[in-house]
């Protein structure tokens, strides 16, 4: 491993799938937040809001959907 171009290769091959492997984490906990938004919202009564955490940690508020 003594080529400079082949050692930059691999790096930088390694920092892309570290990058990859952190935008699909991040898309995964914004979808399970929207699926909560969605839960609170239905299950909150009209003109009420709800507030939960999720699994990150984050503050999930909702208003309740109204109508009949």
């Amino acid at each position: 491993m003594h080529d400079p171009l082949l050692l930059t290769a691999l790096l930088t091959a390694a920092r892309v799938a570290g990058e990859v492997a952190r935008w699909r984490l991040t898309l995964r906990a914004e979808r399970e937040r929207a699926r909560l938004l969605g839960r609170l919202s239905r299950a909150a009564g009209p003109g009420s809001t709800v507030a939960r955490r999720d699994r990150g940690g984050w503050l999930v508020i909702a208003r309740g959907e109204g109508g009949e």
